[in-house]
């Protein structure tokens, strides 16, 4: 096989060298790197490699300013976009690839696609993405509360963590270039630092007759499978949207059989990697199961809710939002199921098996009472006041 200039094969290894001549200097520029070709499925795939690798050196060695003496220790220095495009590659089955693409271009909506890596790591860099990240998730058109919480702007911190460490690795940036130098930073945050998680503004709780109103407005659209998608949520178990609910099928539901009368539902968490466990069900939603068994098990992929995607259910809470003038999107729906049963007095080890979710976090949601639940609290002093400690949690030992 006749091999492109400047990459040659030595052994096992295609060797990938790029010099440029600089005006008034005695010796050219040069790097060069190594593709190990037993790495790859065949020669031609090397090959294939060898020449992303000599096109990027082509760009680096054009760079202004670009110093052979110190990057001696990598092969050559990345490109954010061209780093950040592998990194992506090896993400695209994991289940959260979606959302991690869309981190990605927000990354791009800060950094330009060509900087160097190297030339990001500065304090001001990393002072400044952070404001532009929280500018950008605040001001998503499906963000209805404009709320914004430590959390997101972590994850986007973490995938430019992971193009550093996929840098250093394939060296493309050196050790010493990082905003944290320190040899150890590799397994931690490399300078780009998590912040605390913090929430600047609670989920609303949607109250029984803000449901009700929903509920109508639907029902008048004509849209019964967001009318049942909704009902189920406000009493499903806290699903993720993305990874529980849009996966649910007829088969995770176990129905009445003989003299087992009992509904129960199984499904898989994303979050903690486990199976939920046989969980009770109640009215609501064993009539939405049953009512929609047949036509699940006639489709193929036995989905229950086959066109509520993640997409649909928001255009269509922000529609009725806008025309009850309410403030909830369909995360409003695990928060106020939780609360819900807060309310009704439900122990803490209960529902965090319900939801899914730690004890602690359980816990919070006795902080955050609906105004139906301080009513239904103050009406409760004329007959019994241990209902309004089972209510409000107040004296409550954390089950743990």
């Amino acid at each position: 096989m006749e091999l492109p200039k400047g990459i040659n094969q030595r052994g096992n290894s295609l060797q990938v060298v790029t010099r440029k001549r600089i005006q008034g200097q005695p010796r050219p520029l040069i790097i060069s790197g190594s593709i190990k070709i037993a790495e790859y499925d065949s020669l031609d795939e090397a090959v294939k490699e060898a020449k992303k690798l000599k096109d990027l050196q082509e760009k680096q060695i054009s760079t202004t300013g670009f110093n052979n003496s110190l990057n001696k220790k990598v092969r050559t220095v990345g490109i954010l976009g061209e780093v950040l495009e592998e990194v992506l590659k090896e993400k695209e089955n994991l289940a959260s690839y979606n959302c991690i693409v869309t981190y990605a271009k927000d990354i791009l909506e800060y950094f330009p696609r060509d900087i160097r890596l190297d030339a990001m790591q500065t304090q001001d860099h990393y002072k400044n993405f952070k404001i532009k990240m929280q500018e950008i998730i605040i001001a998503r058109p499906e963000n209805n509360l404009k709320s914004y919480n430590t959390r997101s702007l972590n994850k986007r911190l973490g995938l430019l963590r992971d193009v550093f460490r996929y840098a250093i690795k394939n060296r493309l940036l050196a050790v010493d270039k990082l905003l944290d130098p320190n040899p150890a930073s590799i397994g931690r945050d490399m300078g780009w630092n998590n912040e605390a998680v913090i929430e600047t503004k609670q989920k609303n709780i949607i109250s029984k007759q803000e449901e009700q109103d929903i509920v109508d407005e639907a029902l008048l659209d004509g849209e019964q499978e967001f009318v049942d998608a909704f009902r189920w949520l406000l009493n499903g178990y806290g699903m993720r949207l993305d990874f529980e609910f849009q996966k649910l099928t007829i088969d995770n539901i176990k129905f009445p059989r003989g003299k087992d009368t009992k509904f129960t539902i199984n499904f898989f968490r994303n979050k903690t990697k486990k199976w939920s466990g046989d969980l009770p069900m109640n009215e609501t939603n064993k009539e939405i199961a049953l009512r929609l068994r047949s036509v699940a098990f006639a489709r193929s992929d036995k989905k229950l809710f086959p066109n509520m995607t993640k997409r649909k259910l928001r255009t269509l809470f922000e529609r009725y939002s806008k025309r009850l003038g309410l403030d909830i999107t369909p995360y409003c729906t695990k928060h106020t199921y939780i609360s819900r049963l807060a309310e009704a007095g439900t122990p803490v080890k209960t529902i965090s098996r319900l939801a899914g979710i730690t004890p602690e976090t359980a816990y919070k949601h006795y902080e955050q009472v609906s105004d139906e639940g301080m009513e239904k609290a103050m009406m409760l002093l004329d007959n019994d006041s241990s209902k309004v400690v089972a209510m409000f949690g107040h004296n409550r030992k954390l089950n743990k």
